[in-house]
């Protein structure tokens, strides 16, 4: 049989709730020659009823044993890969508590820590992404490091700048600072736009404004220099924050038009930015804010092309916040 036969048959076990004849038919492809892919075993797993640590491992022991009895190991690399790809990916229908389970189950299956060549380069990064996402940061950041000395361009800016933004958003700060300092030491002083932006939420979580627009000068000249790469819509809605922070309405007037320069629309967040700024911005600067605001969304030329993508979606109406602001200023 070809592996999609071999795949409608196992999808139908796993629909039916029959884990132990999914397991068995699992096995039986891969004794076959057909190794199934990711979105196969993402399906057994999701299949099992009961997604607490004892059910998964009993599910996975299951479907171990069955593989094993084709004369086939799980630590195979055509079986190893995709296994742990679909225990450790992270998708919308997998919530959080659920995820913690899964990379825990694939660390104990795989030996994960100790073997530093179980998995390729980018499943490596996927696990590392998927603990950060769970909240195992401290984990995720032994684990870099374990594996970083045996692969040294395992660790990329984008996981360090991941790992930033987490211990940033659970509070931890001074960590998150201290982590930025030792990654920008590395890199003799250079930081990416991900890593900046990072550095700029946990300021602003911290109540650091100052320090905010700090690092927000050094994104706005990075992405001027090249507008190509752009930062993430919160990006912008931070930096107009910290400048109506720090009562700077004219730097915050300067972010909004280089948001229309890039036609990057506001949304409902921005809106409350400075709908929470009027309190200390109560004058007429407030009022231009808000005003000027309506016109990054409104004056835009934006293409049909532009408008299939998140970062240039249509304009919002104007609501209930811009109205408000408008009032107070």
């Amino acid at each position: 049989m070809g592996s999609g036969l071999w795949a409608d048959i196992a999808h139908a076990a796993c629909r039916s709730g029959q884990l132990w004849m999914a397991a068995q038919i699992l096995g039986d492809m891969a004794g076959d020659g057909w190794a199934p892919l990711q979105s196969v075993y993402e399906q057994y797993i999701d299949a099992v009823s009961d997604p607490n640590e004892a059910s998964l491992a009993t599910a996975m022991r299951e479907l171990q044993d069955r593989i094993l009895a084709n004369g086939i190991s799980v630590t195979n690399l055509a079986v190893r890969e995709p296994l742990i790809c679909a225990l450790t990916g992270q998708r919308d229908v997998v919530p959080k508590e659920f995820l913690t389970t899964r990379i825990e189950q694939a660390i104990v299956l795989f030996d994960i820590p100790n073997a530093e060549d179980i998995v390729s380069d980018e499943t490596a990064r996927d696990i590392l992404s998927a603990l950060i996402a769970s909240g195992q940061l401290t984990r995720a950041q032994d684990l870099a490091d374990t594996w970083s000395s045996g692969r040294p361009n395992l660790v990329t800016h984008q996981f360090a700048a991941e790992l930033v933004r987490g211990l940033g958003r659970a509070g931890d700060h001074t960590q998150a600072l201290e982590l930025f300092s030792n990654y920008q030491h590395l890199d003799q002083g250079e930081s990416t736009l991900d890593m900046l932006c990072a550095v700029l939420e946990v300021y602003m979580r911290a109540g650091d404004f100052a320090e905010a627009i700090s690092v927000g000068k050094r994104i706005r000249t990075m992405v001027n220099a090249n507008p190509h790469e752009q930062p993430e819509r919160e990006t912008y809605n931070y930096l107009l924050s910290a400048y109506c922070q720090k009562f700077q309405p004219s730097e915050a007037m300067c972010v909004l038009e280089e948001m229309r320069r890039y036609k990057v629309h506001a949304n409902s967040d921005t809106y409350a930015v400075l709908a929470q700024s009027m309190s200390t911005l109560r004058s007429l600067d407030g009022m231009r804010l808000v005003s000027a605001l309506a016109n990054v969304d409104y004056n835009m030329a934006v293409s049909e092309s532009e408008q299939s993508t998140a970062a240039y979606s249509r304009p919002l109406p104007l609501g209930i916040d811009y109205y408000n602001s408008m009032i107070e200023a």
